[in-house]
C-alpha cells in the first residue's frame, strides 16, 4: 500500500521500518494478514488502487469554458459552459476506451447549488474520468458571488457599506466574507488576539447549560439585532457556538440554545467566551457585518485595501460545493474519477443548522467536498480554500481514494474527515446470522492522504481536527505539512469502548511535518492525537512549536488518549511543545520507542488517567532520548496501576549548565530506586547542535552506545512536503496567525474574590462559586433553616457510607496564584442535634503535601489549627473566622487567624502546615468524616489584593 512513482528527486518514501536506511523507491508497510482478510482486500488490490491508473488508449477530451455555451458540442473550439453539461456528455460517451478527460478553461465557474456526482457519473478501471484545468490555466469552482454594489463611507465611521437587497428579503444571508482571496472576521468582541471575556458564574435559577451571568459591561442588551449574535464558548478542546436568545440586563443574564450535556462552567469556573456578529463591535480592520434586516453590508478595510478594485465575494452555497452520493447499501458506487489542478472556493458555514451543537472536533459538520461510496478516485494538485466547514469528507463506503499534493487552507473548520462517524450506523447493516467474516460495504478502507499543505484552519469553528480518521482502516496519512490551527493537527478518533477496533485499525501516520500549532484558545491537544483505534503506526513525524491555553492540560507532541490500543510510536522527533513530548492517557499495550523529545514543558513522557476503570493502562517506553533546557526530565510521578508500565533504557540530558535533571522532583538515583527507568542513563546523547534544533547524531554518539538508540537522521529530513522546490517552499509564503493573549494569574485573581450571603438564591440551589463534589443528598445547598445574618445560609449535609468519606466538598482552584494578600472570612455553625465534622484548607501545587492554613471543626465543637484548639463553639451556635496570609517570595510562612464567638474576639499567628506552601492552587471545605450530620456556612467572603 502507498506505492508511488517518484520522478522529481524529492523524498518519496512513505513508510520505512525503524532500522531502514535512505531508500530511492518507496516500500510497502508490512501489515498483518488478518487486516487484509478482515477488510476483504488483497495486497495486490491495495497496490493497484494507490498507483496512478494506466490505460493504453488516449482519452476522449471535452472542454468547458466560462465563455462557452451548453448548446455547443464540447470541443476545444466549441466548449460547454457548465460542468453539469459536461457531466451529461461524459455519461453519454458510455466509458470509451482510454477514458474521458474534461478540461476546464481558466476562470471562475459560479455554482448556485452543489454539484452532485452519482454512480452513473463513474468511470471504470480502463475508462477513468478526469476533470482538470486546461494546461497552463487554472479553473475555480466557486460557491460564491461577487459583491457588485458601490461602496461608500459610513457617516462618521472608519468602515464602508454597500447595499445587499437580497439579504433584507432573506434570500442571501451569509456568515462568511472573502476579500482578495482570504476570509475576513465577523465583527466580534473582544477582537481576535485580545483577552476574551470571562463569565461571572452560572445564572441562578436558569438551565446550567443554556445561560450564564456576564460581568458588567461585557454584553450590552441594546446591541443591534441581538438575536443575530453568536456566543462562542471556548471550553477546553472543542468550543460551542450559540445564537443569543435573550439578554436580561437587570440580572446580567444571557440565554441561548444548547444541546450540550455539560454545564457552561464544566471546565472552568469563570469560563471564557467571546461574542461574534455584533454591529457595535465593528471596530478593527478586516472585520465585517451584514445587517440582514436592512440589507446593508459593512466592511472595515485593511490598510491599503481599495474596495473599488478589491475582489469581495460572499458565498451563496452552504456547507457542500461538490458531493459524491454512492448507493452504499445497494452496491452502487461512484468510482474511477480524478480531479486535477482545480480550485474549490467560496462556501459558507451553516451556523443556523448547527446552533448550540457539540461533538469533539465538530465532527458533525459537513464538508465542501463530501463523499459517500466514492472509490478508486483522486484529488491531485487541487486547492480548497475559503470554505465554511470541513474541506473534504470521505464518509461511508469510501475506499482506495487519494488526496495528494493539495493545498487546503483558510477553512471554517478542519481540512479532512475520513470514515464513518457513527459506529451504530455501520453495524446496522449487519444481518443477525452474519459470521465473523462479515463486513459492511460502509466500511472506509485504504485511503491515502499524502503530500498536502494544510493551514489556517478554524476560521468559524475552532477546536477542529486538521485531519481526522474516524471509523476507517488502512488509512495512510503521510508527508502532510499542517500548521496554524487551534487544535489537533492529526486525529484518529474512533471510540467505542474497545468494540470499534475492527473498524479502525492498521492506520499509518508517517513523515508528517506538524508545527506552529495552537493559538492559546484550546488545550488537551496533540500534534498527533488518538482516541480508540487499534495498532496505529506513528513514525517519522516532525512535530514542534505548539502552544496551549495555559491553565488546563497542554499541547503534546504525540498523545494516545482513551482506548488507544496496540499503537507503535517510533522514530519521531518532537520539540518545543507545551506539555509532554509523548503522552498516554488510559490506553492499553502501546509502545513508545526510539523517539527524540526536546524542550517540552513537562518532559519526555507521562502515562496518566488511572482509576478503577482503567487499571490496565499499560505501555512500554524505551530507547528514547530526551534533551531538556531546564531540570525537568519527567515532571509527573507515575501510579503503578494493575499492570505497571515498563520504562527502561532511555537517555536524558539537560543543556542547562550545572543542572541535574529531575524525575517527578526526584533525583535520577531516587527515581531508579523506585524500579523505574532501569537501564536508562543521564548524559550527553551526542547531538550535533540541539540548541539550534539539529538533532543529527555525531559518530559514535553516546545515545547509540548507552541505550541502543537507532539514528534516523536521514529519514526525519523527509518529513513534510516533497516534490519540486516551488511546492516544498510554499509554506514560507504564509505567516501563521499570532496566538491570542490570555488572562494572567493576576487578572484571574481579581475574578476569584467573592462575597456570598445567599439571600437572593432559592432554597436547594448549589452556587457555582465553588466546585461541588457530592453523592446523592450529601451535598452543599442554600437553605432557609438557619442563618447568622438575614434569612439564608449554605447547608452541608453529610452521610455515612459514602464511596468517598471526604464527600461532599466544595472547592475553588485559583490559577497559579503566588503573590498577594489572601483573606477568607466565614460564619459557621454545626447542627445542634447532628453535628458534622469538617475542615477548611488551603493547598499549593503539591496538594495534600503542600498545605498552608488548615482549620478543622470537630463534632464536639472544638476548632483546631495545627492540632491546637483555638476555639470551642457549641453546636447550634454561630462563630466567625477570618484567615489572612501573604504570598510572595519574601512572604512569611504563617497566617493570621481571627476567631469571634459570643462577643469575644481573638487573634493569633500560626505557621503553615507545610513550609513549602507558597502558591494557592486549592481552597476547599470538606465534610471530613464518615458520619451523618449537618453544618452551615454564612457570610462567606474571599478577598485577594
Amino acid at each position: 500500500m502507498g506505492v508511488r512513482s517518484c520522478t522529481d528527486g524529492g523524498a518519496c518514501s512513505i513508510l520505512q521500518p525503524m532500522n531502514a536506511t535512505k531508500s530511492v523507491t518507496p516500500t510497502v508497510h508490512a501489515l498483518p494478514k488478518r487486516l487484509f482478510a478482515r477488510s476483504g482486500l488483497t495486497l495486490p488490490s491495495l497496490l493497484a488502487a494507490s498507483t496512478c491508473l494506466s490505460v493504453s488508449a488516449a482519452p476522449r477530451e471535452l472542454f468547458v469554458s466560462p465563455r462557452g455555451d451548453d448548446g455547443n458540442v464540447g470541443t476545444k473550439q466549441q466548449p460547454f459552459r457548465t460542468l453539469l453539461r459536461a457531466m451529461q456528455a461524459v455519461r453519454e460517451l458510455r466509458h470509451p476506451a482510454g477514458g474521458v478527460t474534461v478540461f476546464l478553461r481558466g476562470g471562475t465557474y459560479e455554482l448556485t447549488e452543489k454539484l452532485t456526482f452519482r454512480p452513473e457519473d463513474s468511470g471504470t478501471a480502463t475508462s477513468p474520468v478526469t476533470y482538470a484545468s486546461y494546461p497552463g490555466e487554472r479553473a475555480v469552482l466557486s460557491g460564491g458571488r461577487r459583491i457588485a454594489g458601490l461602496w461608500r463611507q459610513s457617516p462618521g465611521k472608519p468602515y464602508l457599506e454597500t447595499p445587499v437587497p437580497e439579504a433584507r428579503e432573506g434570500k442571501w444571508v451569509f456568515n462568511s466574507l472573502y476579500v482578495n482571496g482570504r476570509s475576513r472576521e465577523r465583527a466580534r468582541t473582544p477582537n481576535w488576539g485580545e483577552k476574551v471575556f470571562r463569565a461571572e458564574e452560572r445564572a441562578p435559577g436558569e438551565d446550567e447549560r443554556q445561560a450564564f451571568r456576564y460581568r458588567p459591561g461585557d454584553i450590552d442588551a441594546s446591541w443591534s439585532n441581538l438575536n443575530d449574535a453568536d456566543l462562542v464558548l471556548l471550553c477546553s478542546w472543542t468550543p460551542t457556538l450559540h445564537r443569543i436568545e435573550e439578554v436580561l440586563p437587570d440580572r446580567r443574564v444571557v440565554r441561548f440554545h444548547s444541546s450540550h450535556t455539560r454545564a457552561v462552567d464544566a471546565w472552568e469556573q469563570h469560563f471564557r467566551y467571546y461574542v461574534s456578529n455584533v454591529f457595535e463591535a465593528l471596530d478593527q480592520p478586516g472585520e465585517w457585518y451584514l445587517n440582514q434586516h436592512t440589507g446593508v453590508l459593512y466592511y472595515y478595510p485593511l490598510p491599503g485595501e481599495d474596495l473599488a478594485t478589491a475582489e469581495v465575494v460572499a458565498p451563496t452555497v452552504k456547507s457542500r460545493l461538490v458531493e459524491f452520493l454512492g448507493d452504499v447499501s445497494g452496491g452502487g458506487f461512484v468510482e474511477h474519477l480524478q480531479f486535477r489542478d482545480l480550485d474549490f472556493r467560496h462556501v459558507d458555514g451553516d451556523l443556523d443548522r448547527y446552533n448550540g451543537m457539540y461533538r469533539q472536533g465538530h465532527m458533525f459538520l459537513d464538508a465542501a467536498i463530501y463523499a459517500q461510496g466514492l472509490r478508486s478516485s483522486a484529488f491531485v494538485n487541487c486547492e480548497i480554500a475559503q470554505v465554511g466547514e470541513y474541506a473534504i469528507e470521505l464518509a461511508d463506503g469510501c475506499r482506495d481514494n487519494r488526496v495528494e499534493h493539495c493545498h487546503i487552507w483558510d477553512v471554517g473548520a478542519g481540512a479532512m474527515q475520513l470514515g464513518v462517524t457513527d459506529l451504530n450506523r455501520l453495524l446496522g447493516d449487519r444481518a443477525p446470522a452474519s459470521g465473523e467474516d462479515w463486513h459492511s460495504e460502509r466500511e472506509v478502507l485504504a485511503n491515502v492522504i499524502d503530500n498536502n499543505f494544510i493551514h489556517r484552519l478554524g476560521t468559524l469553528w475552532h477546536g477542529c481536527y486538521g485531519i481526522v480518521n474516524r471509523f476507517a482502516s488502512l488509512t495512510q496519512l503521510t508527508h502532510n505539512e499542517i500548521t496554524d490551527t487551534h487544535w489537533d493537527a492529526i486525529g484518529l478518533d474512533a471510540r467505542w469502548n474497545w468494540k470499534g477496533e475492527t473498524y479502525s485499525h492498521g492506520n499509518v501516520v508517517a513523515y508528517n511535518h506538524l508545527h506552529h500549532l495552537g493559538l492559546r484558545y484550546h488545550t488537551d491537544a496533540g500534534g498527533v492525537y488518538e482516541f480508540g483505534p487499534l495498532d496505529t503506526h506513528i513514525h517519522h513525524n516532525l512535530i514542534h512549536d505548539t502552544v496551549a491555553y495555559p491553565y488546563i492540560c497542554g499541547y503534546a507532541g504525540v498523545y494516545l488518549d482513551e482506548q488507544s490500543r496496540g499503537a507503535l510510536v517510533e522514530n519521531n522527533l518532537v520539540y518545543n511543545v507545551d506539555w509532554f513530548a509523548y503522552f498516554q492517557h488510559k490506553g492499553m499495550d502501546n509502545t513508545f520507542r526510539n523517539n527524540i523529545g526536546a524542550f517540552a514543558r513537562d518532559g519526555l513522557f507521562f502515562r496518566g488517567g488511572l482509576n478503577d476503570q482503567w487499571r490496565a493502562n499499560y505501555c512500554e517506553t524505551y530507547r528514547n532520548v530526551y534533551v531538556a533546557n531546564d531540570a525537568v526530565a519527567l515532571r509527573n510521578a507515575w501510579e503503578p496501576g494493575l499492570k505497571p508500565p515498563v520504562l527502561h533504557d532511555n537517555l536524558y540530558f539537560s543543556l542547562a549548565t550545572g543542572t541535574d535533571v529531575t524525575f517527578a522532583g526526584k533525583s535520577f538515583a531516587e527515581w531508579q530506586a523506585q524500579g523505574l527507568d532501569q537501564g536508562s542513563v543521564v548524559g550527553d546523547p551526542g547531538f550535533v547542535d540541539p540548541a539550534r534544533y539539529d538533532f543529527s547524531l555525531k559518530p559514535a554518539a553516546a545515545a547509540t552506545k548507552g541505550v541502543g538508540f537507532v539514528p534516523f537522521d536521514d529519514e526525519i529530513k523527509k518529513a513534510g512536503l516533497y516534490g519540486d522546490e516551488t511546492w516544498r517552499k510554499l509554506p514560507e509564503k504564509y505567516t501563521p496567525r499570532t496566538s491570542s493573549a490570555v488572562w494572567t494569574p493576576e487578572d484571574l485573581a481579581k475574578l476569584i474574590a467573592f462575597r456570598l450571603d445567599f439571600e437572593d438564591l432559592p432554597d436547594g440551589y448549589e452556587p457555582s462559586t465553588f466546585r461541588l463534589a457530592k453523592e446523592g443528598d450529601a451535598t452543599f445547598a442554600v437553605t432557609s433553616e438557619a442563618a447568622s445574618v438575614g434569612q439564608k445560609s449554605y447547608k452541608c449535609t453529610d452521610r455515612k457510607g459514602l464511596k468517598k468519606p471526604f464527600y461532599p466538598y466544595i472547592h475553588l482552584a485559583p490559577k497559579k496564584l503566588s503573590e498577594g494578600t489572601i483573606t477568607f472570612c466565614f460564619d459557621a455553625m454545626q447542627h445542634k442535634g447532628d453535628p458534622a465534622p469538617f475542615y477548611v484548607e488551603f493547598r499549593g501545587a503539591g496538594s495534600t503535601n503542600d498545605v498552608g492554613p488548615s482549620i478543622r471543626f470537630g463534632k464536639d465543637g472544638n476548632v483546631e489549627a495545627n492540632g491546637k484548639t483555638v476555639l470551642t463553639a457549641e453546636p447550634g451556635t454561630w462563630c466567625h473566622l477570618e484567615i489572612a496570609f501573604e504570598l510572595g517570595a519574601e512572604a512569611p510562612k504563617e497566617y493570621s487567624l481571627v476567631t469571634e464567638y459570643r462577643g469575644e474576639r481573638q487573634t493569633q499567628r500560626l505557621p503553615f502546615r507545610h513550609q513549602t506552601f507558597g502558591e494557592l492552587s486549592w481552597l476547599g471545605v470538606s465534610a471530613s468524616d464518615d458520619v451523618d450530620g449537618v453544618f452551615y456556612l454564612d457570610e462567606v467572603e474571599l478577598g485577594i489584593e
